[in-house]
């Protein structure tokens, strides 16, 4: 405001000089003239009576010093009264501007009384400018700290895509420093998806889904634009964009249809298998065939088996996603390892298995048959992909607050491409070895949702032919 009030000066001497200009000069126009017209008549004047010219002549003198005094004394006056003021006035509206405790002088004073009234105006004029920016930083300050706590990463970018406000969310998942207005979107983000939604010459809400690397990273967005609550200057709008990270949501929905078609596949095609015998059996009977029937019932009862097994792992994992409490109390690690390798003494015995048992815990904290479960699908998993005759070790350990579980075995070793997926329903190493095994390709994905249900976590270490490590950790509370 006080720059503009310099203008305001500048413009005001100018214009004050160009009026005192015209003045002098239609004043002296003024005078000439007379002074011409003067002349002549004291021509006639002296050809009738000579005396009184030099009268007439003084009297034009002492008429052109009062007019010239006239001038002089307006003139005087237009200074102090107007133009001198000015000065004044600028500092007191620096004043105002600057709002300063040190110099709180009433410059208006030393003016005139008209000029009280051209101060109440300039007060209020000032006063009300300030309340108006202090509202207005008041309402910035409200949004950025409501854009702060928003859980989004959101910006405010001109249409230019100049980034005039980013939130601590923006800054955390994009990994960049807190913004002050100088930073371009494409500095960020190369998505030419996001620069076009942001250049649409509309100020009408959109959404674009976009895909892009952050980190090393993919992350897929869905991007909301919608128009800032304020225009700029120049009458355009900024934008609020919004990421909605749906990366998770993305591999969730691709994780239902993956697992909807492996249930279908796995269903179908034992179901087609027990068909398939089914109809031959029938025939065998009624052609009174019966040598090859204990077969079929065989192969029938394996494909039912296998079904048995997939539909009670099915329901277990649905149980473990369910809104569950699980009954937790505490369990003798050596009882319930003796309970479950119990259950598998005959294949134990039958492969030569030697099963090494350490226990340096004394107690789990657990739901009894889920952690008992944890156990099964273990020794299962190494009865299927451990030769027969080599040692499975299963040790108790306690450790910073928590009781850690230990299986290893000798078996041939999962190789690093693999062990990032292991976990995963329904993934297999080998398919079809797997499945002559009597595996679902649900065991490990179990496993790990009970210990996570238990609040722990799940850990494998392996290396191609050196074997499989397991290393589970359940809280002691």
């Amino acid at each position: 405001m006080f720059f503009a009030m310099k203008d305001i000066k500048t413009k005001f001497n100018n214009q004050l000089n160009k009026s005192a200009l015209y003045i002098f000069i239609s004043l002296s126009l003024v005078l000439v003239v007379f002074y011409f017209s003067l002349i002549n008549l004291l021509d006639d004047v002296y050809l009738l009576k000579p005396n009184l010219s030099s009268q007439i002549l003084l009297l034009y003198f002492l008429f052109s010093l009062t007019v010239l005094l006239f001038f002089l004394i307006f003139a005087v006056g237009v200074n102090r009264m107007i133009y001198a003021p000015l000065t004044l006035v600028l500092k007191r509206i620096q004043n105002l501007k600057n709002s300063t405790e040190s110099d709180q002088r009433d410059y208006f004073e030393e003016l005139p009384d008209f000029w009280n009234e051209v101060e109440s105006e300039v007060t209020g004029v000032v006063e009300f400018l300030k309340k108006k920016g202090k509202q207005s930083d008041r309402i910035k300050k409200t949004i950025e700290n409501i854009l702060n706590v928003f859980p989004e990463p959101t910006l405010v970018v001109s249409r230019d895509g100049t980034i005039k406000y980013s939130n601590k969310s923006f800054s955390r998942v994009f990994q960049t420093q807190p913004t002050g207005g100088i930073t371009h979107l494409s500095d960020i983000l190369r998505e030419p998806q996001v620069l076009a939604l942001i250049e649409v010459s509309d100020s009408t809400s959109m959404r674009k889904e976009i895909e892009t690397q952050i980190k090393d990273q993919k992350k897929i967005f869905m991007v909301f634009k919608t128009p800032y609550a304020t225009r700029n200057e120049d009458g355009d709008y900024d934008f609020l964009v919004i990421f909605h990270d749906i990366t998770q949501a993305k591999k969730t929905d691709q994780m239902k249809t993956d697992f909807v078609s492996n249930v279908s596949h796995e269903l179908r095609t034992p179901l087609m298998s027990i068909q398939g015998y089914m109809q031959t059996l029938k025939e065998d009977v009624q052609s009174n065939r019966t040598e090859e029937i204990p077969k079929y019932i065989e192969i029938i009862d394996s494909h039912v088996e296998r079904l048995s097994n997939l539909v009670g792992d099915l329901l277990e994992l649905s149980y473990l996603e369910s809104d569950i409490v699980l009954n937790k109390h505490p369990l003798n690690p050596k009882d319930t390892t003796q309970k479950v390798l119990q259950q598998f003494s005959a294949d134990l015995e039958k492969g030569h298995y030697h099963v090494e048992q350490k226990y340096l815990a004394q107690e789990i904290y657990g739901h009894e048959r889920l952690v008992e479960q944890v156990l099964i699908n273990l020794v299962q998993n190494s009865l299927r992909y451990t030769p027969p005759g080599t040692k499975i070790d299963i040790e108790w350990n306690q450790r910073q607050g928590q009781t850690e579980l230990v299986f290893r075995d000798n078996g041939p070793g999962i190789s690093q491409e693999h062990l990032g997926r292991i976990f995963e329903r329904f993934y297999r190493i080998d398919p079809h070895r797997s499945r002559s095994r009597g595996g679902t390709g649900l065991g490990l994905s179990i496993v790990k949702h009970i210990i996570q249900r238990h609040g722990g976590g799940i850990h494998v270490q392996s290396q191609l032919g050196r074997g499989v490590e397991f290393i589970c950790k359940f809280p002691s509370n």
